[in-house]
């Protein structure tokens, strides 16, 4: 597939999981557990792909919302996909309003995420 994906969740166990199943079909996968160094790593690579978590460990549950806007304000052509087990209609307007291509809420099957990432698009 020879993709390059960012994974952002503060939950090891999912990003042990999804990094995984992603190298097992040839992306290649940096994977964080926090807003900073997420934006580090922004700054210093370019993803085909970003997968974010909406709370990564705050309390007001920002971060992930937060996340999208400075990734598409970094690179512009990025798919973004937003998931989270704490989903409504107004977190899904807000993280289609800054730029996410797809809202996704937990559990996420893995068989999703591939799709999502070998879509033309991505």
């Amino acid at each position: 597939m020879n993709k390059r994906v960012l994974l952002v969740d503060d939950e090891i166990a999912v990003l042990f999981a999804y990094r995984k199943c992603l190298r097992r079909i040839g992306c290649k996968v940096d994977a964080v557990e926090t807003k900073n160094e997420a934006e580090i790593l922004l700054d210093k690579h370019k993803y085909d792909v970003a997968i974010l978590d909406l709370r990564l460990s705050s309390s007001n549950g920002e971060e992930g919302i937060a996340l999208i806007s400075y990734a598409k304000k970094c690179q512009n052509d990025i798919r973004l996909v937003m998931i989270t087990a704490y989903g409504s209609e107004e977190i899904k307007d807000q993280a289609y309003k800054h730029g996410a291509d797809f809202y996704l809420e937990k559990p996420v099957s893995i068989e999703i995420i591939e799709k999502i990432i070998d879509s033309d698009a991505a």
